[in-house]
């Protein structure tokens, strides 16, 4: 869970555990466990940063246990007027080869996915360090405790718990508007691989017109217009691909198209009489 600290001049936060590490006796836990610390002035940002989403958890093949959470507020007219920079987190549960560590994940090991760009087929991956194609990538990620977003909007920042179908992450941001004659704001619909932050090889939510080496630009992002939206709710059915739905301020129910891999729907896949 996360955690609010600080005041208007600086705020901060933590992504915190209680760590149960299957012991029946609630004295045998640990309550005071810091997973992620984004008090102020954390590794590679001059602003702290704070957590008021609920954090959303997966386990991948290999048995790693991830956790995905994002960090702002809007809770007041001071928190609309707040640019400091806020983040989106993919984190890997520390462990060693004895087990579990439950250890504190500092920013600085975590892979910077900011700027990447993920050209169709993976053939191509931009502005990640050491990373050319979708191959490296994936290879740079198991080597580091997981990946951050900082989010390229002024203002914008994450209020609402992702959800995760498949191998996509999806979540939304919000930047606030002061500006009497625009409702509300802005909200952005981000679709991410889960393990990596960033756009998949494949089109989630549809190309980009930028093309490299031949390819087009796979899109993480879209805009859903105005209003505030908090949490998407994920819909697949009899159809192929799914469906995001976000409710947002205006009322208006807003309706995104994702092509989400892996695994999203459960039930017999064949079966074959003898």
């Amino acid at each position: 869970f996360g955690t609010v600290s600080g005041s208007p001049t600086g705020w901060g936060g933590k992504l915190r555990r209680i760590v149960i590490n299957d012991e029946l006796d609630p004295s045998s836990w640990i309550s005071d466990n810091v997973m992620l610390d984004l008090s102020p002035n954390p590794a590679g940002l001059s602003n702290g940063q704070p957590i008021v989403a609920a954090p959303t958890v997966a386990i991948d093949t290999d048995d790693n246990r991830w956790v995905f959470v994002g960090t702002g507020r809007f809770f007041t007219t001071d928190d609309a007027d707040n640019s400091d920079q806020q983040s989106y987190y993919g984190l890997k549960e520390t462990r060693g080869t004895d087990g579990w560590t439950y250890g504190t994940i500092d920013r600085t090991s975590l892979l910077n996915v900011s700027d990447a760009e993920v050209y169709e087929d993976g053939s191509a991956v931009l502005n990640v360090l050491h990373v050319a194609n979708w191959n490296d990538l994936s290879s740079e990620v198991e080597d580091q405790n997981g990946w951050f977003l900082d989010f390229p909007g002024e203002k914008e920042r994450n209020l609402g718990q992702a959800s995760l179908l498949g191998d996509i992450l999806t979540f939304t941001t919000y930047i606030p508007s002061l500006d009497p004659c625009e409702f509300g704001g802005d909200t952005n619909l981000y679709a991410s691989y889960y393990k990596t932050g960033t756009a998949y090889f494949e089109a989630i939510i549809g190309l980009g017109e930028i093309e490299y080496n031949g390819q087009k630009q796979v899109l993480r992002k879209t805009s859903l217009g105005k209003g505030l939206s908090i949490t998407p709710n994920i819909h697949t059915g009899r159809e192929e691909g799914s469906k995001a739905y976000v409710q947002t301020s205006t009322g208006a129910i807003e309706v995104t198209e994702e092509a989400n891999p892996g695994m999203t729907k459960s039930g017999r896949l064949s079966w074959q009489q003898e």
